[in-house]
């Protein structure tokens, strides 16, 4: 799930998204932000009345496996010292914190099996230092744990931010494959794409350059639907069905339209106004997608539809 959330990849914005996965998450087990003036005493982002308290951390820039573990780990220490620091434990005892049982920190992804030999030594850590500090650390329960979280763990609640108003818009174009090869692709697919193009533009030659820029713009754009796709169902099944039910409803209509028409001499016009209505739908129906994911969805699935027979156009 991370390739939905890189444009939104800066320290503020990922405190932002964390904070509305856990408001929803634990919306009922009593959840508290704490507010951006204070954020930080403690080590800590937000708590719930049942024992969870969290801190988040985004890597500056994308750093090399080994350089993001040890930023990481270095996160990690420093906030697990605040919260048996005599100072920080005064904090969030004024702030009702009473019963801590997991400590989550959580970050985009993780690629070192090290961060969690360490968060377990700093959890061992803690519970020494409670041993000899029983009347400080009170607030930490005898059974405390760290966790360490990822994007991937919160899939259901980021398909239900990006409905919000939060600044946070699906990109599916992060999923395309930038260099996209239809060389190998089913060879009917690909004459059912030249044969409808070649109705669509009107007379033109094999060679004309318009033509098979057209003909490469749509084969690509069929693969990266195919591949898009097949991520949002594995990733975003609610927004994958959603889509799904758009892209058929659409079909069905695309199809009468097109085999009902029986003058030629209109199928570009027909096809553009395919396009700007598909178009529009998939802004009315499909509000929390950024711009450039309204004309790559039209594009990936209009594709889909000149390469089988969904859509027919007479020559």
């Amino acid at each position: 799930m991370i390739e939905f959330l890189e444009p939104y990849m800066t320290g503020d914005k990922w405190e932002e998204i964390c904070t509305s996965w856990y408001r929803i998450k634990y919306q009922n087990e009593g959840f508290h932000e704490i507010p951006a003036a204070y954020r930080g005493d403690g080590g800590i982002e937000g708590y719930t009345r049942t024992g969870i308290v969290y801190q988040c951390y985004c890597p500056e820039k994308d750093y090399s496996d080994d350089d993001l573990y040890k930023h990481m780990r270095k996160k990690l220490s420093d906030d697990i010292k605040k919260l048996i620091d005599p100072g920080y434990a005064i904090v969030l005892k004024k702030m009702g914190i009473r019963d801590i049982k997991e400590w989550h920190f959580i970050v985009p992804e993780n690629r070192d099996k090290r961060l969690l030999e360490h968060k377990e030594s700093k959890r061992r850590e803690v519970l020494e230092y409670k041993k000899s500090n029983m009347e400080q650390c009170d607030f930490i329960n005898d059974n405390f744990e760290i966790y360490i979280k990822v994007a991937d763990d919160f899939k259901l609640q980021f398909s239900q931010i990006i409905r919000g108003n939060i600044g946070v818009k699906l990109n599916l174009t992060v999923l395309k494959n930038k260099d996209i090869d239809w060389s190998s692709c089913e060879s009917q697919k690909v004459l059912n794409v030249k044969r409808k193009i070649k109705a669509v533009m009107g007379a033109v030659d094999d060679n004309d350059e318009d033509y098979l820029d057209m003909v490469d713009f749509y084969m690509k754009s069929y693969l990266a639907g195919i591949q898009i796709l097949e991520k949002l169902r594995q990733n975003q099944i609610d927004i994958y069905e959603q889509v799904a039910g758009i892209e058929l409803a659409y079909k069905n209509e695309v199809a009468q339209k097109t085999k009902l028409n029986m003058d030629s001499t209109i199928n570009g016009s027909l096809f553009r106004e395919i396009m700007d209505n598909f178009k529009n739908t998939i802004e009315q129906k499909l509000p929390y997608i950024s711009d450039q994911s309204i004309f790559e969805l039209r594009d990936d699935l209009i594709s889909q539809w000149l390469a089988d027979c969904s859509m027919q156009f007479r020559g």
